[in-house]
Order: structure tokens, then C-alpha cells, then sequence
């Protein structure tokens, strides 16, 4: 009985002090309850107006095997749906990755042949060097900005007046935050948690307009053990006719750069 006590009154505790108020470091002051309801549902706003879309430009991973950068294309589409094919120097591609609601599938060449993994885990460390879920790099390339599980949400004021959204759940403390530049107002950094800490970090370094919409031009995606993928814009199609078939792991045709 006593144990059971004990384990209770952890468990409160526990929850307690999810729930103390951690601004996040640089925080000015904390905001109005309004802006944060504001910067959350802008970006749901963004989100729920994705539209397919399609880029060409570089790749570059650096992780433990070293680095590299490699002129690609690729599409993605609402639902998480996201294809990429690497290109070679001859403007053919040689390994693709193709992910549609339930699997991702690898093809790459092996012995003279095309082979080709299934798996049913949406992570794209294979390709990234940083387990990014294939639905945020999805959304994020899209023009998106992926939104965590939580219980509470609020804004704070930075070091040189930017609006920062943290995003809580209770009992795990912050699962995100998101920070935003002024003039436009507009998502500059995303910052996943897990429990063991940093699980990503995207930085959107560079935003143009394409078919109407913002579109990333630059981004770089971090992870605490320093592994980094950057990914450079050459051409995009915001609002591109790509069809479901696209992302079936048959490999149907390719990214063809033109909408």
C-alpha cells in the first residue's frame, strides 16, 4: 500500500512540474493568448492549402559515412505522399525513393539490377542522415510547416521583437516551437522534441513566391548529433498536375521537372 503511495504521489509530481511555466531561451516577455491561437491557426491555414506540387534542385547530406550533394527532383503531395529521384550526371535518375499512404520504397541499383525495400516506418533517415517522419519533410518542402501533438500552445515575444509559438503536452513539456519573422510574418524555424531532446531542427533560410504561394528556396534540417541535410531550389511548381499513380512504388514514369 505504501508503494502504491509513493508511486502515486511521483506520478502528481511528475505532472506538476510538466506544467511549471520554461519560457524558451531569449524570451522577452510571453504574449497574449490571442497571438498564439493567431500563429497557430495561420499555419493550419498554410497546411490545409497545399496543393501537389514539384522542384528540381540539390541535395546535400552530411552525417557519420561523410558528405555528399547530388542534383535531384521531386514531388509531394497532402496525405504525406512524397517521391524524390537523385540524378546522375547524365540528367537520368539512379535511385528513388517513393513513399504513398501506407509504405516508403527504396530502388537503387545492386549487381546490375534495380532493387527495391519496402518499409512501413515513414522515416526518411536513409536518405536524410536525419530521421525526419517523411510527413513533415513532406509539408515542410510543400510550403507547410508540420504541427505537434499538444495540449497547450503560446507565444512569446524574442531578442529582437520575432514571435516565437511553443507547443506542450502534458507530462512530456515542450514538443515544439516554432519561430517566425516579422514583415512579412512568416515561419523562419521549426524545432521537434522528443523526450530524449532535439529530435530536428529546420531552419528556412530562404522563401519565394511560386504559383501564388510561399515556397521554401533554402532549408537546412539539423539534428542534435549534427547530422544535416540541405536542400537547394533550382525550380518549383507549386500547384503541379501529379498524379495519384506518381507515388505508387511500381515506379511509374519519373519527376519529370515540368508540371
Amino acid at each position: 500500500m505504501k508503494g502504491r503511495l509513493i508511486a502515486l504521489f511521483l506520478i502528481l509530481l511528475t505532472g506538476a512540474c510538466a506544467s511549471v511555466e520554461k519560457p524558451p531561451p531569449s524570451a522577452v516577455s510571453r504574449m497574449e493568448a490571442g497571438k498564439a491561437e493567431s500563429l497557430l491557426a495561420r499555419i493550419q491555414e498554410a497546411n490545409e492549402a497545399m496543393t501537389p506540387y514539384k522542384a528540381v534542385g540539390r541535395i546535400g547530406v552530411d552525417d557519420d559515412s561523410g558528405s555528399w550533394s547530388v542534383r535531384a527532383a521531386w514531388l509531394g503531395a497532402p496525405g504525406g505522399r512524397f517521391r524524390i529521384e537523385a540524378m546522375g550526371l547524365a540528367g537520368q535518375p539512379f535511385v528513388k525513393i517513393i513513399c504513398g499512404p501506407d509504405l516508403c520504397s527504396f530502388h537503387f541499383p545492386e549487381d546490375g539490377e534495380v532493387r527495391r525495400r519496402d518499409t512501413g516506418r515513414r522515416s526518411l533517415g536513409r536518405l536524410a542522415g536525419v530521421d525526419i517522419d517523411v510527413d513533415d519533410l513532406a509539408l515542410l518542402l510543400g510550403g507547410g510547416v508540420p504541427i505537434a501533438d499538444h495540449d497547450t500552445a503560446a507565444a512569446y515575444q524574442m531578442l529582437g521583437g520575432d514571435p516565437m509559438l511553443v507547443l506542450k503536452k502534458r507530462f512530456s513539456g515542450t514538443v515544439q516551437r516554432i519561430r517566425f519573422s516579422t514583415e512579412p510574418i512568416s515561419v523562419r524555424e521549426v524545432e521537434m522534441f522528443t523526450w530524449q531532446g532535439t529530435a530536428y531542427r529546420a531552419e528556412i533560410l530562404e522563401v519565394r513566391s511560386a504559383d501564388g504561394r510561399d515556397m521554401p528556396f533554402e532549408l537546412q534540417i539539423s539534428d542534435a548529433a549534427g547530422h544535416r541535410l540541405s536542400v537547394s531550389v533550382e525550380r518549383c511548381w507549386a500547384d503541379a498536375a501529379v498524379p495519384a499513380r506518381a507515388f505508387s512504388p511500381e515506379l511509374p514514369g519519373n519527376t519529370d521537372a515540368a508540371p
